[in-house]
Order: C-alpha cells, then structure tokens, then sequence
C-alpha cells in the first residue's frame, strides 16, 4: 500500500510541474507599466470623448505605428495612417467607454481583455447604446511608452437577421 501512495504522489507531483507556468526568461510587467498603460488608455479616451473628434490624435495616441486593427464583418486594417479614416467612418459616438478585465505580460508585450460601450447617434436617429469585447496586444514603444499594436473587437448585439428570400 505504501508503494501505491508513493507512485500517486510521484504522478502527482509530475502532474502539477507540468501545469506549471512555463518559465520565459521575460521580466513580467510591473505597476509602473500597468499605470502607464491605463494613462495612455484614459489620455485617448479623453480624446475620443470630446465634443469635436480629432481620430488623428486619437489613433496617435492609443496605436502603435504598425497596428492593426481587426474590425468585425470586414477586412482587417493595417497600419495607423488607415485608422483615422476608419472611426471618422461611424456615425457620432460619444461616453465611449473601456473597462479591462484583464492585464498581464511580459517584456514589452502585454494582453488586455476588456470590454467596451459607447452611444452612436446615427444621421436621422435617436441615440443608440452599443456595447462589446475587445482583446489587444499591447507593445512597448522605443520611447518607453505603450500602444495598441492589435486590436480585435466585436459587439454583443446580435446581428439583424438575413431578410427572408423573395
């Protein structure tokens, strides 16, 4: 009986080294890199949520050069020079809003799991709610700070559905 215990607890033991975190070798991130990124998160948001919107400013502050943006029902967008285009293209929004869930990395990449809401006020209609998740994968920038490099959202309102065939 003793020998069966032993050979449990040995299995066991493996068991749980092998659900170990994976040691990287990269330095998670600290509080000071999670209080950066909450400030470039509400120094955008500031942005976004003024009565005159500037996407430039916007896109500059949040994304990285490089970033993409995974939109929901349509192509990818590359590239930050493309994105100012791309929100100027909603009907207005404002009490734009983003919550995280989750933070975490390590080096100079981080995952944010969050979610999103706003109000779009449509040409000829009334003001509509809209709320969503998002993920993203954040990068440290050569000047330290950190931006947006991807960003994959989509919303959690339903689809209309497909209009019956004639």
């Amino acid at each position: 009986m003793h020998h069966l215990t032993r050979s449990v607890a040995i299995v066991c033991l493996a068991a749980t080294a092998a659900c170990a975190p994976k040691q990287t070798g990269l330095a998670p991130i600290t509080d000071a890199d999670r209080a950066a990124i909450k400030a470039t998160i509400d120094s955008a948001l500031a942005i976004a949520n003024a009565p005159t919107k500037d996407w430039a400013a916007y896109v500059k502050a949040y994304y990285a050069d490089d970033a993409v943006v995974y939109q929901p029902n349509g192509p990818a967008i590359k590239g930050a020079a493309n994105l100012p285009a791309f929100f100027a293209s909603f009907p207005p929004l404002t009490n734009i809003r983003f919550d995280s869930d989750l933070v975490e990395g390590a080096g100079d990449r981080v995952t944010i799991v969050g979610r999103y809401s706003f109000t779009e006020t449509p040409p000829g209609s009334g003001p509509i709610p809209e709320a969503g998740k998002f993920m993203e994968i954040w990068t440290r920038q050569p000047n330290g700070g950190w931006r947006s490099q991807h960003d994959l959202f989509n919303s959690d309102t339903p689809l209309a559905p497909a209009p019956a065939p004639a």
